[in-house]
């Protein structure tokens, strides 16, 4: 081999032994499955004991209270434990019930040890008697006054006339909501039922707790022959002070509440031992809905909020901080008054720099104009001229600063009139219903409240004008009562919330058109 072969060959050689970071293969995006049980599901004649479960991985247990349920439950709680590398034992303590059939369902509760991927529908059932039982309800449950999808939330079925068991005694069968809200109850003996649903904030299965929220089928439901799935509707029950009717988190990351009844002072804080922004609170026009603004939201995410409406026990809510919102700051400019232009912002306002703000207009050199504060809102802008004419005031990027950093894009404010041109106007008139008071609502696409009537005496329309061009949901209240509010049910009495009706699309609000639309009430 001559010299010039001999370095092509150890160029080979090295270029074969560099050494590279591995790539590794696809992520493993496949759940634990489950080999074998014993003893297995459908077991009949259990006696009581353990049950394992073997699966093809290395597993894990999360959130084993939140995820895992046993229909019917026991006095003693269900131990799941992880007794070997893929392997789950399930302890039933005893006594069990003569002729039952049990239900044990691991949610999300087991997961594989490298990726977290959860097992899904994991059910096991073992039954005392003879046979499994096999008869199966369906339904959902959805907020008595928002309609949205309720997660977790227990449903829980009673032999019908035990009316003391759902505050002192134990369900016969019970289900959680996913998170679209649905519910499933499953191997269901043949009878009469009484069913009911629960925000069990302590665990016990029996309601029992002023905060808890509940909700209640009227009827007894009758197994076999009952197969139309149940909608259940959660609402809190009224108490003599104002109480936190819903609460969600906006985009913009304001926390709206909305109250039971007119609150005249409201507290918001954190627990002493977390982040203590402040909160501005902004009313609505009735001080029965208030967005609470934190001066800091990054530090908020899963943080439990204590809401205290006019020195009344206090609620405790949890803030989930929304996707980051825009960065920049929305103006828009309503129609001007004796005492100047309003201009709202989408988030409260910092500060302002005049020295980015300038008149636009023929008559500019002899206009003079400010922009001030609103001194009660401080989401609301000002601008005031002198000089007349109608000329514009441009706010130019970074005019306008809001409480979380971000500004606003060039923006124009016109002096003059309204341009109509500019927004847009609804009316609707309700049919289908001919006698008893409405409600109706307009909210914007955030889920705010931007409008409301009440109609009494017959009147069956109503006309909104100067919107900002937009979609808009249009919801009803059966004001069944004609208070001229949404008031929640009372289970004792067997009275249900008021009903709260969505039009199922959105209305599309464009500038300068009228729209108009019928809407048959049901």
């Amino acid at each position: 081999m001559n010299r010039h072969a001999a370095t092509a060959l150890l160029l080979v050689l090295t270029a074969c032994a560099q050494m590279r970071e591995p790539t590794g293969g696809p992520k493993d995006e496949t759940p634990p499955q489950l080999l074998s049980a014993d003893p297995p599901s459908g077991t009949t004649g259990f006696a009581g004991g353990t049950i394992t479960l073997r699966f093809d991985e290395r597993i894990d247990l999360r959130k084993v209270r939140e995820n895992v349920v046993l229909s019917p439950p026991l006095d003693a709680p269900l131990e799941v434990t992880r007794t070997g590398p893929r392997e789950v034992r399930i302890a039933l303590p005893g006594p069990l019930l003569s002729g039952t059939t049990y239900v044990i369902n691991l949610g999300q509760a087991v997961v594989d040890l490298t990726e977290g991927n959860a097992a899904n529908e994991l059910v096991h059932v073992v039954a005392t008697g003879d046979a499994v039982d096999s008869l199966e309800l369906t339904g959902s449950v959805r907020h008595a006054y928002t309609g949205l999808p309720e997660k977790g939330v227990t449903v829980l079925l009673y032999a019908e006339g035990d009316s003391a068991a759902f505050t002192t005694g134990r369900p016969r069968y019970i289900a959680r909501t996913d998170a679209e809200g649905r519910y499933r109850l499953r191997y269901l003996a043949t009878g009469r039922y009484s069913l009911r649903a629960l925000r069990d904030l302590n665990g016990n299965l029996r309601y029992d707790l002023p905060g808890e929220e509940l909700a209640f089928d009227p009827a007894a439901v009758e197994l076999p022959g009952d197969s139309t799935p149940h909608v259940l509707e959660l609402y809190r029950e009224p108490g003599l002070h104002p109480q936190v009717m819903d609460h969600r988190v906006l985009p913009e990351g304001a926390l709206q509440l909305v109250f039971s009844k007119p609150v005249d002072d409201l507290s918001v804080r954190t627990p002493a031992e977390g982040p203590r922004p402040e909160w501005l609170l902004e009313w609505g026009g009735e001080r029965d809905t208030v967005l609470a603004w934190p001066t800091d939201t990054t530090l908020l995410h899963g943080v439990r909020v204590i809401v205290r409406p006019d020195s009344t026990l206090p609620d405790t809510l949890t803030y989930r901080r929304p996707p980051r919102p825009s960065f920049n700051l929305m103006l828009r400019a309503g129609a001007p008054a004796p005492h100047g232009v309003p201009v709202r912002a989408s988030r409260p306002i910092d500060r302002i720099d005049p020295d980015r703000m300038g008149i636009v207009g023929t008559r500019a050199d002899s206009m003079q104009f400010t922009v001030e504060l609103d001194t009660a809102d401080r989401r609301l802008l000002w601008v005031r001229h002198r000089g007349g004419g109608q000329g514009s005031i441009l706010l130019r990027p970074k005019a306008v600063h809001d409480l979380y950093g971000g500004w606003n894009d060039s923006t124009m404010v016109s002096l003059g009139p309204l341009d109509a041109s500019a927004m847009g106007s609804l009316r609707i008139s309700f049919g289908g219903r001919s006698a008893g008071a409405l409600i109706a609502l307009l909210q914007d696409g955030q889920g705010r409240a931007v409008r409301r009537q009440a109609l009494q005496d017959g009147t069956r329309s109503v006309h909104w004008e100067d919107l900002p061009p937009g979609a808009y949901r249009i919801r009803v209240v059966l004001d069944e009562n004609g208070n001229g509010r949404w008031d929640p049910g009372r289970w004792r009495d067997g009275l249900l919330p008021e009903p709260v009706l969505t039009q199922p699309e959105p209305v599309n609000v464009r500038a300068g058109w009228d729209l108009e639309l019928t809407w048959a009430l049901p």
